[in-house]
């Protein structure tokens, strides 16, 4: 039937007849199982790349960066928070700035070379089913809405029917905007799982940063990744969804927070607050 329709049929990768288990794309499929993981013939392939890497006193650019798109092939695969591999990031990141070619040679640090000796092995042998995916759940929850926002001295969110808003202590008064806002938006995110606990959670910013961030679970900055997996860890272990959305910064709600932190306690519900305006 091919044949008669002039398409040109790659048989050596192609399975004819039905089965439950087949490799597509850099993924081992298991449909009786539910579960997905990296083929063998991929991971035999990677590894010898990934050996001339981690043995080697010198290691060829083009193999690092090789090594490195593994490990975050095999982080999606098994939809695991990019900041498990920050060491590696902020390597690649380095390297990146640097006056290499892909045929440049380089020398990776012993702790490095360790790091992912370990890490592509555990990744590697990793079997995550449908529930990585999608949380299998009985019922729908309903959603909570949440906003935050930061300025140079404040920040605040709404959680819901809860409001808090602060200033900036001295040492954290001293961080990049990205960092204030990061710190709100996770504050906030920690206020939705304790108030509202079986709740889906939407999130709005006005910060795209920090909105990458979340949506990848990474920062290149270290302090902040040690935090972003504690949070990951947290929102899967309630089971919740976090979605996120940018809001323009004229009508986002929590700007006014930021702006006039005017109530500094425990959060409180929103017909209370005394710094409540209308944008």
């Amino acid at each position: 039937m091919c044949g008669c329709t002039c398409v040109v049929v790659n048989e050596a990768d192609s399975q004819f007849t039905p089965v439950q288990q087949f490799d597509y794309v850099g993924l081992h499929v298991d449909l009786a199982a539910k579960t997905v993981s990296v083929p063998n013939s991929w991971y035999e392939k990677t590894a010898a790349v990934v050996d001339s890497v981690v043995v080697s006193d010198e290691a060829v650019v083009r193999d690092v960066y090789r090594v490195f798109g593994c490990l975050i092939w095999m982080c999606l695969v098994h939809n695991l928070p990019m900041c498990l591999l920050s060491p590696a990031l902020r390597h690649w990141s380095v390297l990146s700035k640097g006056d290499l070619s892909l045929d440049s040679t380089v020398v990776l640090p012993d702790s490095l070379r360790q790091w992912l000796q370990e890490q592509f092995f555990s990744l590697s042998h990793r079997v995550s089913g449908v529930g990585t995916y999608d949380l299998c759940r009985d019922v729908d929850y309903p959603i909570v809405v949440c906003s935050s926002d930061s300025s140079s001295y404040g920040a605040g969110f709404f959680v819901g029917e809860f409001v808090n808003s602060w200033e900036w202590p001295a040492a954290e008064a001293a961080w990049h905007i990205y960092s204030k806002e990061l710190s709100s938006a996770l504050r906030s995110i920690d206020c939705a799982l304790t108030l509202y606990p079986r709740h889906d959670i939407h999130l709005e910013l006005d910060n795209t940063p920090s909105i990458h961030t979340l949506a990848h679970w990474y920062s290149k900055g270290a302090y902040w990744n040690s935090h972003l997996y504690t949070m990951w860890q947290r929102v899967r272990d309630a089971q919740v969804r976090l979605s996120l959305e940018y809001v323009h910064t004229s009508v986002h709600r929590s700007d006014v927070l930021s702006r006039y932190p005017c109530y500094t306690g425990a959060p409180v519900h929103v017909s209370t607050y005394p710094g409540r305006m209308t944008l």
